[in-house]
């Protein structure tokens, strides 16, 4: 009777009783012969196959592997290998010598995927007088007598056969699997002429024996029953692996396949303890339609891969990974990922255009955005700095840009989607002409006068230095200048007739030097605020010649008692200053 034996089964025991340094060699062993070693009245037109605990470099078989009768004399024939290279099938050009004894040698040349030595296996067998009678299982996988196949709750198993086999007497009834509760059904599928799988019909578990039968039934197409039963016990360990991702790059997020990265896109496989060198890591991503597959042999945890998903359409990518030990695929451990390769677009809506100068410390604009992102401004003078803001939808997004006071201030805006991909970036020059200054004594100042409300200087202004009542008034680009000033003078500024928004009003603020105790004021006035008081009259506006008078009350009372000269206006309506001394030393 034809039987599969497991071999090397010291060599395990060895194994697991060694110490580290010897766990290399015999990790990369012959699982399974066939024949096996020792036997006998094999039949004269045999295949010999030959499996192996770890995938081969099948270059370095080649006159490592012999098959010699007792004189020495070599068998010619051909090598084929199945199972992710585990099993190596010979089939010798004609049948073998009757009644003859003959030796497989198997050196330790021969290399496992990574570059571990086999150890010199030797198998021997006597053939019979006849050629078979009928078909027989060549191999099988898993092995029989592996306990350590990589857990699938439905395993796929292959049996490959000796001839080429009638489909139809190959089935559920001649295919049997058994657990340790019962039979398990199957279904039957077949691969080619003489390759089949088997899978089971429902969940199997880890650390639990099975048993693969093949039955007599089994026929060849010339009618001719399988020469003898074949079985295969084997247990299965769970070594699915914990995750797989697409990761961050130098511009995607996690998660997401980008115009830049879709070619060379990093994925992560997160693996559990208990993998050995050369297992294989398959990764799997699809779109629906398509599917990429790469593989690459156990290396590090985690395992990466640089994948090319340019072929996979835009939209929800299937991420899936197993380990691959004796041509056995484990369970698929599944992650998602988003590919989007389409830029976003990204246009200004508010103002109309940025002006060149401005007098507050905060540029806000507003951009139309084609989806949910994230808008980026760097602004520079020199230094830089960035600020942002997020977009949860398609829309306007606001975002406050910070100035570089009394400096020309360049400004780019970015914008990206949520896949990393970048919209054409918008430059500005703004040149800050306000904020909060100190003033020595003796200095020249300028006062520039601009209207936030329409972003344009403001000209005929009457701006009155102290209490000399010293004054200039603002000319076609809103600048007044005077020639000295004195340590803590007011400055009030007067606006002119034809700023019919504003009525008629004035704003005051006080110029600080640098001497201990002084108090740096900012210029212009909060935008949040929710109301800006000016103060003037129709009847009675200001001029050059005669400044408006202090009202009686206190400035700084919010009770509004005479509305012949004080009126209430919205704070996107109001004026903004700014001055500068000459002697830059003086900023803070």
């Amino acid at each position: 009777m034809r039987k599969l034996l497991s071999v090397a089964v010291l060599a395990g025991i060895v194994a697991f009783g060694c110490e580290q340094r010897t766990k290399k060699v015999l990790l990369f062993r012959v699982v399974l012969t066939n024949p096996a070693d020792g036997d006998r009245n094999v039949p004269t037109d045999t295949q010999i196959s030959v499996q192996f605990s770890l995938p081969v470099d099948t270059a370095t078989v080649s006159g490592n592997f012999s098959v010699e009768d007792t004189s020495g004399t070599s068998v010619a024939g051909t090598t084929s290998w199945f199972a992710d290279n585990t099993i190596l099938l010979f089939i010798p050009s004609s049948n073998l010598a009757a009644n003859t004894k003959f030796t497989v040698t198997l050196t330790s040349a021969i290399k496992s995927r990574s570059g571990l030595s086999l150890a010199s296996y030797k198998f021997s067998f006597t053939t019979g007088s006849s050629a078979s009678a009928g078909p027989y299982v060549v191999a099988a996988t898993p092995p029989g007598g592996a306990n350590d196949v990589p857990f699938n709750k439905r395993v796929k198993m292959t049996v490959y056969f000796s001839r080429d086999m009638d489909a139809s007497t190959i089935t559920s009834t001649t295919v049997l699997l058994k657990g340790h509760s019962g039979g398990i059904s199957v279904s039957v599928n077949q691969v080619d002429a003489r390759t089949y799988e088997v899978t089971p019909q429902s969940d199997l578990q880890p650390a639990t024996q099975y048993t693969l039968h093949i039955t007599t039934g089994c026929q060849d197409t010339s009618g001719n029953a399988l020469v003898s039963g074949f079985t295969a016990t084997f247990k299965m360990v769970d070594i699915t692996p914990l995750a797989v991702e697409v990761l961050a790059g130098s511009q995607n997020p996690t998660g997401y396949v980008n115009a830049v990265c879709a070619s060379a896109t990093a994925v992560r496989v997160s693996l559990k303890s208990g993998l050995r060198l050369d297992d294989t890591i398959s990764v799997f991503v699809s779109d629906g339609a398509d599917t990429v597959t790469e593989q690459s042999t156990y290396t590090a945890n985690p395992q990466d891969f640089t994948l090319d998903l340019s072929v996979l359409s835009d939209g929800n990518l299937t991420l899936e990974a197993c380990v691959v030990r004796y041509g056995v695929e484990g369970e698929h451990k599944a992650g998602t990922a988003v590919k989007d390769t389409v830029a976003p677009t990204m246009a200004l809506s508010s103002p109309s255009a940025v002006p060149p100068n401005f007098t507050l410390s905060t540029l806000t604009l507003w951009f139309n955005v084609s989806e949910a992102g994230l808008l980026e401004a760097e602004v520079t003078d020199g230094a830089a700095q960035v600020v942002t803001a997020s977009a949860a939808a398609a829309g306007d997004i606001r975002i406050d840009i910070p100035l570089y006071i009394a400096s020309q201030n360049n400004i780019t805006v970015r914008f990206s989607d949520e896949a990393g991909n970048y919209a054409s970036p918008l430059s500005y020059t703004v040149t800050h002409r306000g904020g909060i200054r100190k003033v020595a004594a003796a200095q020249e100042l300028k006062v520039w006068v601009y209207d936030w409300y329409t972003l344009e200087p403001i000209q005929n202004a009457v701006v009155v230095l102290g209490d000399t009542a010293t004054f200039a008034q603002t000319d076609s680009d809103g600048l007044a200048t005077f020639i000295q000033i004195t340590t803590k003078q007011t400055v009030t500024v007067y606006y002119p007739p034809s700023l019919g928004h504003l009525r008629y009003g004035k704003t005051i603020f006080t110029l600080c030097d640098v001497e201990p105790g002084c108090v740096s004021v900012p210029l212009g006035f909060d935008p949040g605020s929710d109301l800006v008081r000016v103060q003037g009259s129709v009847s009675n506006p200001p001029s050059a010649g005669r400044p408006y008078a202090q009202p009686s009350e206190d400035w700084a009372d919010d009770d509004i008692t005479d509305g012949d000269c004080e009126v209430m206006v919205p704070a996107w309506r109001f004026v903004a200053f700014s001055f500068f001394g000459m002697d830059t030393s003086s900023l803070p």
